[in-house]
């Protein structure tokens, strides 16, 4: 599904991301700034566009949480009610470029 509004160069995007959030590395947490290094360097945000990227992120997460060692399994709730949910944003952005004069 592709959203019908605007055109992002991802790769640029993604690196504009990264620039940002180096220039806030200082602020960080020592625990953040530690998995920010990992983040970047396995360059997650261009893997996230990917089902195997977001359910690896899943699976990291549910192992950091500790009570759910197959998080990623919660894809396929999003795979199966991707449509509807792509349909409610349609809704959702509508109005809010309507709020805003757009």
């Amino acid at each position: 599904y592709e959203l019908k509004h605007q055109k992002l160069n991802l790769k640029e995007e993604i690196k504009r991301y990264y620039l940002t959030l180096d220039a806030q590395k200082i602020l960080m947490p020592d625990r953040i700034k530690f998995m920010y290094g990992y983040m970047k360097r396995d360059d997650w945000l261009s893997n996230y566009q990917h089902e195997w990227g977001i359910k690896r992120a899943l699976n990291g997460i549910g192992r950091r949480i500790g009570y759910s060692n197959q998080l990623e399994n919660s894809f396929s709730l999003v795979s199966i009610n991707r449509k509807k949910f792509m349909k409610e944003f349609e809704t959702f952005f509508h109005d809010i470029k309507k709020e805003l004069g757009s």
